[in-house]
């Protein structure tokens, strides 16, 4: 294994979990609400990454008129009643944080996804005892692609740049570790093509998850 970092800090949407089929389910059921038709995974997919907020408001941005935080509070129930139907650990993943941390490395989450929601679902799905910090959404004032939440783990672990490492699928992530000073690893398998954080020129791009035991 090497030996280049010793604090990695995860993205969870697209890079340790696949969550697509269960936001999908929960915006529909919101737009239902609104008396819109349904969208397809793809479409809801193309929605996420910014937060549920966000989400919401593009989910019913066509409706005539909308109260967001009643929007809020309809897409927030129809999630929790759907969190861990169909999502799903990447394969591999688990086996990745297991030796990460038999080797004394310090594991953090960092997810613009709501603090509650992502800790339920990485308790529900078993791998939330890998994690030192969680840092959500609902922790930072802004949510990436600003640093605040890379830089309040880097805080937390009492860790230096050099020997810190952002994992993630979007170009959120990289944009994030870039503001906070860190290497960034792409993850090809996730949500978001290369073409969309080409420009961006991310550190590292992982293919599968075991290769991030080898940087």
């Amino acid at each position: 294994m090497a030996d280049n970092f010793n604090y990695y800090i995860f993205d969870l949407d697209g890079t340790l979990i696949d969550t697509r089929e269960d936001l999908t389910t929960a915006v529909n059921i919101l737009r239902k609400s609104y008396n819109l038709p349904s969208l397809d995974k793809k479409t809801v997919t193309s929605m996420v990454g910014d937060g549920i907020r966000k989400l919401v408001e593009r989910a019913v941005s066509s409706a005539d008129s909308v109260n967001l935080e009643e929007a809020l509070k309809v897409f927030n129930d129809a999630y929790s009643k759907h969190l861990v139907d169909h999502t799903y650990v990447y394969p591999g993943i688990p086996g990745v944080l297991e030796n990460l941390k038999n080797y004394g490395k310090k594991l953090a989450v960092n997810t613009n996804k709501s603090d509650k929601f992502a800790v339920e679902i990485l308790k529900k799905l078993g791998i939330y005892k890998y994690f030192d910090f969680l840092v959500g959404g609902d922790s930072v004032e802004n949510k990436k692609p600003d640093p605040e939440g890379v830089l309040m783990i880097i805080e937390l672990f009492k860790a230096t740049p050099s020997e810190t490492l952002m994992i993630g699928d979007g170009k959120n992530d990289i944009l994030a570790a870039k503001g906070a000073g860190i290497k960034s690893a792409y993850v090809t398998y996730g949500y978001t093509t290369i073409d969309s954080i080409s420009d961006l020129s991310p550190d590292y791009f992982i293919t599968e998850p075991q290769e991030i035991l080898f940087m």
